[in-house]
């Protein structure tokens, strides 16, 4: 529970941070636009070129691993699909792309965070490694429902493979990849230059969706926030553990897989949902709501795991 607390209260308070800044008036109101494009071009692919071509991944079972996450990741983008598609609950189509992402995507920086505690850089490399393979599918399924659902008329396919070709966060799992598989490692000084990008990544992100939390939108969210989290905590880490349990996958990769998919969702959901016309503050709302939440289920998933 002291890992929890150590990983998720510092998340919470940069949070409130973003939040106190933007209504004191302590940076100009230009300063978050500025912040969200930073983030957005530099920052985050900083991070996933570096967390993805830093790890190649030597003896893990990674067919079977990559195979374990899809499958997670497929039920939960289909059970939120199903769910729009029937009406249950009814949302617009903005606040639908919040709910996808709030369902589908993971915070990256908790699951190493606890896979270096529980196994060290084992634990780390075989998280990075997922997550490597599930951020591009991710990135790919949030533009596509961003693309088909919020777009006016009839969407455009050859603007949808634009956006999908141009989005920087698919572009640098793409590189980190290539870089992988390559079999070279980053010379010091890029390893360097792109760890201090990486730093400032989620604390920037968290400030943003710190600054653009409405209170009133966060308690009249309640219901998309819910819907989100029900999949994101139950469903998704659920059928990750059953797969990875038909697959006959090691205790340890099974965990990480679990507890990977079992964090809250990711910040750059936000980033996203601003640049192609989604809900933004549905999805602020549903960022803030998971981290609290998570002090609750990770605990209850590490039992399920039988790891306390």
């Amino acid at each position: 529970m002291t890992t929890i607390i150590n990983t998720l209260v510092p998340l919470l308070l940069l949070i409130m941070g973003g939040q106190i800044m933007r209504r004191s008036g302590f940076l100009e109101a230009g300063f978050w636009s500025s912040a969200e494009r930073l983030t957005y071009y530099i920052l985050a692919p900083a991070l996933l070129i570096r967390t993805i071509g830093g790890n190649p991944g030597g003896l893990l079972p990674v067919g079977n691993m990559v195979l374990a996450a899809y499958g997670a990741i497929a039920a939960a983008a289909g059970t939120i699909v199903l769910g729009y598609l029937v009406g249950l609950p009814r949302m617009g189509a903005p606040t639908f792309t919040s709910v996808f992402q709030g369902g589908v995507r993971f915070n990256t920086f908790i699951g190493l965070a606890l896979a270096d505690r529980l196994y060290g850089a084992e634990g780390v490399v075989a998280t990075a490694l997922v997550a490597g393979f599930m951020i591009i599918a991710i990135n790919v399924l949030c533009v596509l429902a961003h693309a088909l659902t919020t777009g006016q008329g009839k969407p455009s396919w050859t603007n949808l493979a634009s956006e999908l070709a141009r989005n920087p966060l698919i572009l640098s799992c793409l590189a980190g990849g290539l870089f992988a598989r390559s079999g070279l490692s980053f010379p010091d000084w890029a390893d360097t230059t792109l760890g201090m990008l990486s730093a400032l990544t989620l604390p920037v992100a968290l400030l943003c969706v710190g600054a653009s939390l409405e209170t009133r939108r966060f308690l009249g969210d309640m219901s998309p926030s819910l819907v989100a989290s029900a999949v994101q905590f139950g469903l998704k880490p659920l059928t990750a553990g059953l797969i990875a349990t038909a697959l006959a996958l090691p205790p340890m990769v099974s965990t990480v897989i679990v507890l990977l998919l079992a964090t809250p969702t990711a910040p750059s959901g936000y980033i996203l949902s601003r640049k192609m016309g989604g809900d933004h503050e549905a999805m602020a709302s549903i960022i803030a709501f998971q981290t609290l939440v998570a002090f609750l289920t990770l605990p209850l998933t590490m039992i399920a795991l039988g790891l306390t």
